[in-house]
């Protein structure tokens, strides 16, 4: 089926050319996917892209582990190799099962509501500076803190009630999608 059948609009184009990411709206996206046949091409996207707006996420795909370094330097952000990909899922079926199925329930699955997220945690909110204990998210929110991750690169994985979030910090949730939507809310409002 096409894409327009469904009212989703289509750009045709060069994509990299700035006309054609201009067209498509790049300057106001969050974020791109690029899946072209050729790593180098998608080098030059990812680099104009980047040249037209800095805040743009990138998530390209790699045909080749080697052009992995490559894409990251061009600007993207998150690079996928399919055939690591699938083999770390085949690996991780066949190793631990209930992992896989997890995250197939998760990702595939249409039938439950429920998400992997990274919020970030406004200077302003009123739960900046409170514990987890304090900010009693699994009651009120019914998510999973998973991780806290701080502006520094670190990472707390499965935090203890005790570890306080700070301004700047982004919090990895998992839970149903309008419950992590009400987090997210609560993370930005402003202090009271």
């Amino acid at each position: 089926m096409d894409a327009r059948e469904h009212g989703i609009p289509v750009v045709f184009g060069d994509a990299s050319e700035e006309e054609t990411l201009e067209k498509a709206g790049l300057t106001r996206a969050k974020g791109m996917i690029v899946t072209l046949d050729s790593d180098a091409e998608t080098v030059y996207v990812a680099l104009t892209a980047k040249a037209m707006s800095k805040s743009i996420r990138i998530v390209a795909r790699a045909n080749d582990t080697k052009s992995v370094p490559v894409l990251a330097k061009a600007g993207v952000d998150r690079v996928v190799n399919p055939v690591e990909a699938g083999a770390a899922s085949l690996v991780r079926a066949s190793l631990k099962p209930s992992v896989a199925d997890l995250m197939d329930l998760v990702v595939i699955s249409r039938k439950l509501d429920l998400d992997f997220s990274t919020i970030p945690v406004d200077q302003g909110s009123s739960m900046a500076g409170k514990n987890l204990i304090e900010t009693n998210f699994r009651n009120v929110y019914d998510v999973t803190i998973m991780a806290i991750l701080r502006p520094d690169g670190d990472a707390i994985y499965n935090p203890k009630g005790t570890q306080r979030i700070m301004g700047g910090d982004r919090i990895m949730v998992f839970g149903e999608r309008h419950h992590i939507a009400s987090l997210r809310k609560e993370l930005k409002g402003a202090a009271s």
